[in-house]
């Protein structure tokens, strides 16, 4: 929280380092999005998030609440390492940027690839809400948006597919009471 460019993060890594200790910033929050960017490049292992905190923290409950809501808490992903980027997102951002003509028929999801609380991201209005980041079938990455929740209720096997992985891959922190596999010497 307050993450700012990293400089605190950068020297308590270091001096863990010295001792033998092996610190890694997992994940981190400021509203800044040049300290955002800094940190980015400083931490490339750390999932940076360019958001007010209080809506981060609002987004961590609902994280838990779709964690509980696919029976995923109690579930051990120990093995499971911490990507440094979302190797799916590298992946669609890679693949060709055109999109296909309209055909008059419904718009369908692909799969999510992001989530977020807080304003529409693209826009930065509309109501404060859970929003996904949505990949659409037969459209182009740069065609990619931020949907509200409400939304994208007959989506429930592309949102549990990616909250699943997401899980898996620790994208969002959750209490350590919910990672039973966690020890602490």
């Amino acid at each position: 929280m307050y993450a700012g460019c990293g400089a605190m993060s950068t020297g308590l890594c270091m001096g863990a380092a010295a001792s033998d200790v092996n610190f890694v910033t997992r994940w981190a929050v400021d509203m800044n999005e040049d300290a955002c960017e800094s940190l980015c490049d400083n931490h490339p292992e750390t999932q940076v998030r360019c958001m007010k905190a209080e809506d981060f923290l609002q987004l961590l409950i609902k994280w838990k609440d779709l964690c509980e809501k696919f029976s995923l808490l109690d579930a051990d992903y120990s093995k499971t390492n911490v990507p440094t980027k979302n190797k799916e997102v590298e992946e669609i951002e890679l693949e060709t940027q055109t999109r296909r003509p309209y055909d008059g028929g419904d718009y369908e999801v692909e799969k999510i690839i992001g989530i977020c609380y807080g304003n529409n991201p693209d826009t930065n209005e509309g109501p404060t809400a859970l929003h996904y980041k949505v990949k659409w079938k037969g459209w182009g990455s740069i065609w990619n948006s931020w949907e509200p929740a409400s939304n994208l209720e007959n989506c429930q096997e592309s949102i549990e597919d990616f909250v699943t992985a997401g899980y898996k891959s620790h994208i969002l922190p959750l209490p350590v009471s919910f990672y039973p596999f966690l020890l602490f010497n």
